[in-house]
């Protein structure tokens, strides 16, 4: 998949387009991209999607954007895994923010759209005013068609961000994967942290999400861990040292059976099982032994076994 920043960085020829934020490419999202894929392949098109590397309430009401389920890295990473030929994920910024909604569809016509996907509660434009019967009298217009998926429903309601977000502030990680369709994932360059890990000899990658990615619940998950091409089961601990205070939040990343040197290297959890909340102990003695009882659940949940056992 090729990432563009611009649609002027268009190369490819005529294209079938998704069209959505996708924060989180959850199950809708992945339907609606998979769809323009299918009938771009159908057609010999070039299938691609639009979206932004942030939230346009970070721009037009800060104060009221939503924290990210996808970083800009996670969500082409993800996408990347649907197909298209291309993603343009574009920055949201005043100029792009003020497009009518006809300048907007105009727009479009630089990807050299056939056709475009949108899901049923699609807007666009300044202010949000376009919606998906207008897009179509817009693309009959500027030559493309288009198509309106209507909502991917689970546990009787629509599958959306919003609701992906209250489940996994709630620590409702089943309920997150059901929507999401896959573990929900947390990435980042891997920093050099307190090294409190290595001193009980379990060794961490500490990773810095930005401060808009939303967590979940502090606590202790079992996870599988990619860096430098390699995937590694882990346990990952997400919370603010209560035994040992001093800094803020972190994420470590203790990978099992391996210790690769992945300082400055960019690493992405996949967050599998919540094993136990955060909790202070009595002594570091202590929080080592739970450690090793955490590795151990860890292995349960992700479905391995020790030779040794």
């Amino acid at each position: 998949m090729k990432l563009l920043r611009d649609e002027r960085e268009w190369a490819f020829g005529p294209s079938v387009l998704a069209l959505g934020m996708f924060d989180g490419v959850h199950r809708g999202h992945a339907l609606l991209v998979r769809e323009a894929v299918r009938l771009a392949r159908a057609e010999g098109l070039a299938g691609a999607a639009l979206t932004f590397d942030a939230h346009p309430l970070a721009l037009l009401r800060p104060r009221d954007a939503p924290p990210l389920l996808t970083t800009a890295g996670e969500k082409a990473e993800r996408m990347a895994e649907l197909g298209p030929d291309a993603l343009v994920m574009r920055r949201f910024d005043a100029g792009f923010a003020a497009l009518s909604a006809e300048a907007f569809a105009e727009r479009l016509t630089l990807l050299r759209p056939r056709a475009a996907v949108v899901g049923f509660n699609y807007t666009f434009g300044a202010g949000g005013n376009g919606s998906p019967a207008l897009l179509r009298r817009l693309g009959e217009r500027y030559g493309f068609a288009v198509r309106v998926l209507e909502p991917l429903c689970w546990d009787g309601a629509p599958v959306s961000s919003s609701r992906v977000r209250a489940a996994l502030a709630s620590g409702e990680m089943e309920a997150v994967r059901a929507m999401l369709g896959v573990a929900y994932r947390v990435s980042g360059t891997v920093v050099r942290g307190k090294r409190l890990g290595r001193a009980l000899g379990f060794p961490t990658a500490n990773l810095a999400p930005p401060p808009d990615k939303a967590l979940p619940p502090y606590g202790v998950y079992a996870a599988w861990a990619l860096a430098e091409g390699e995937t590694y089961p882990a346990v990952l601990n997400i919370g603010a040292h209560p035994t040992a205070p001093e800094g803020g939040p972190t994420v470590e990343v203790h990978l099992l059976d391996a210790a690769p040197d992945l300082y400055g290297k960019r690493l992405t959890a996949s967050l599998e099982a919540w094993l136990r909340p955060e909790r202070k102990f009595e002594s570091l003695a202590a929080l080592g032994a739970q450690i090793a009882r955490d590795a151990e659940r860890a292995r349960d949940a992700l479905g391995l076994t020790r030779l040794s056992r």
